[in-house]
């Protein structure tokens, strides 16, 4: 093929693949900023608005509330909602529609309620065929969270911006794609006469080049080719061999001292379970096995969504203790309400407080108390595990949450077991996190919100 015809396929190809990177990164720019200034103007109407309701809010004014989020959507095209405490709808400025399922759940209202601001993109509660972008924002007065505002709006504008221009670029590009294909056609033309001279030649054993033209030098490099993966193939035959024979050299150097060790195991087993390794090769299982176990759980709670139930705390928290009554040399104490219905996922609060009670009784001394204790703070509970341990020092109070963390002195290694419980508290919308106030031992506590669903505890 001619150097003018490589020249043509280089250059068309060129400029298409030139042209498809320069287009795809200003309209991702393009979308990029504008629903990056949208979710700013979405955002300070939210916070100006939060200011706003403190006060109605706190009356429990629903008309007054409606009337404001009406009055401020006049200027704004957006759908304003407000949440109470109890994260209800108490207030929309599309009027009265039934709240979306599991509103409540969404990560950025999950984000307001723990008083930081959250945004969120998905399809909108309108119109299952449209994205909207979503903001929540605290509303505070102090630093207790008494409820949130919900503000969203649509982006099919910017969408239908962006499909304009989207679709004058597949024009050009459709004109484009044409001049190249007859171009490629014309050039594919010359190649395959070129290719048909060259499949004559490759089937020559002693091929003699007779000119200098491109398929001439081709045959020619191809039978040099040829040769030289023969050569190849030949080394790596003979380097075959020889790994084989090195693998067969081991495996007979390797029976002395397997068969050593399996004397050693038998041994062992001879002995009775008396042998002084038992205990340590039992307590060393025990703990792989636990370990891995946690690492596979926070592995699943990456990607784990929440199923939650009404369930009554007291008692989940009951049969927990119920199953480490047996620890011997450490009494369970135990401080329970005698009924505490709250909502969540019973399955995974049930492992947070596994967690605790095993963290607290391996740090516990022998001879001493472990106490759980449960008790209602308005629409929060909070379970506490205090044990009379070591204690965690300052310096490593940041830290003992994370994966694999360790702690300092008797303390030791804490394992998996937090950055579990962590995890899964925070997936609730709670607080977890250790009493410094503390002189002696360590009390670890979670705080996670009742939610009570009138209607789903009249089911039950």
């Amino acid at each position: 093929m001619s150097r003018r015809s490589w020249l043509l396929v280089s250059l068309l190809g060129a400029v298409v693949g030139l042209t498809l990177l320069v287009m795809n990164l200003i309209l991702s720019k393009v979308e990029e900023d504008q629903l990056f200034d949208l979710e700013q103007r979405l955002g300070a109407t939210a916070r100006t608005l939060a200011a706003a309701v403190v006060d109605p809010l706190s009356r429990g004014d629903k008309q007054a509330l409606e009337n404001l989020l009406l009055s401020t959507q006049e200027s704004d095209l957006s759908r304003l909602r407000v949440l109470d405490s109890h994260r209800h709808l108490v207030a929309d400025s599309y009027g009265p529609i039934s709240e979306p399922e599991g509103v409540r759940f969404r990560p950025e209202i999950q984000a307001a309620f723990t008083g930081r601001y959250g945004a969120y993109t998905r399809f909108a509660d309108e119109s299952q065929k449209s994205l909207a972008l979503y903001v929540a924002v605290p509303v505070k007065v102090g630093e207790k969270v008494i409820g949130a505002v919900y503000v969203s709006r649509s982006t099919d504008g910017i969408l239908q911006r962006l499909g304009v221009i989207r679709r004058s670029f597949h024009g050009a590009l459709l004109l484009m794609s044409a001049v190249i294909f007859f171009g490629t056609l014309w050039v594919v033309r010359n190649f395959s006469q070129d290719l048909r001279r060259l499949g004559k030649v490759s089937e020559l054993e002693d091929f003699q080049p007779q000119g200098q033209d491109a398929v001439d030098r081709m045959s020619q490099s191809l039978h040099y080719l040829v040769d030289s993966l023969r050569a190849k193939v030949a080394e790596l035959e003979d380097e075959q061999d020889k790994t084989r024979r090195f693998i067969e050299d081991i495996a007979h150097e390797l029976k002395t001292p397997v068969t050593g060790l399996r004397g050693a195991v038998e041994g062992m087993k001879s002995s009775g379970p008396d042998h002084p390794m038992f205990p340590t090769i039992e307590r060393e299982s025990e703990r792989l096995a636990r370990l891995t176990t946690l690492l596979l759980e926070l592995r699943k709670l990456e990607y784990y969504e929440l199923k939650p139930r009404l369930f009554d705390l007291s008692s989940l928290i009951d049969i927990v203790l119920e199953s480490f009554r047996t620890t011997p040399g450490v009494k369970l104490v135990e401080d329970l309400p005698e009924e505490c219905p709250i909502i969540g996922d019973p399955a995974k609060i049930q492992r947070v407080v596994e967690n605790l009670v095993e963290n607290a009784l391996r740090c516990a001394p022998e001879g001493t108390e472990v106490t759980v204790a449960l008790r209602v703070e308005g629409e929060t509970v909070v379970i506490t595990v205090s044990d009379l341990g070591p204690g965690i020092r300052a310096e490593d109070a940041e830290q003992i949450f994370g994966r694999g963390a360790r702690g300092s002195g008797p303390v030791g290694h804490l394992g998996l077991g937090l950055a579990v419980a962590a995890q899964v508290v925070n997936l609730h919308g709670g607080e977890f996190g250790l009493d410094r106030e503390r002189s002696v031992g360590a009390t670890f506590y979670v705080r996670l919100p009742k939610g009570i669903l009138p209607e789903l505890t009249s089911r039950q």
